[in-house]
């Protein structure tokens, strides 16, 4: 399997999980104080969770397949 197709992958996988995590940490946030700061806090770490999926993807791509991530060039 190309090593594109595994960080994609694990990037889509570690990016839900993410976004599932923001989602109930936005949860208790909003039932304890305001929807407000709940928003806030929700969009803080959905994208901070996109930003962070990445590098992690990568380096277990590298770990697994022992091979840099990035695409080869076309000829």
């Amino acid at each position: 399997m190309p090593s594109g197709v595994v960080v994609i992958g694990l990037y889509l996988i570690f990016a839900a999980l993410g976004s599932v995590g923001a989602w109930a940490i936005g949860l208790t946030v909003e039932a304890r104080t305001s929807q407000a700061l709940s928003l806030i806090v929700f969009l803080t770490l959905f994208f901070s969770a996109l930003i962070i999926a990445w590098p992690i993807a990568a380096r277990l791509t590298e770990k697994l397949l022992g091979k840099d991530p990035e695409p080869e060039p076309e000829h």
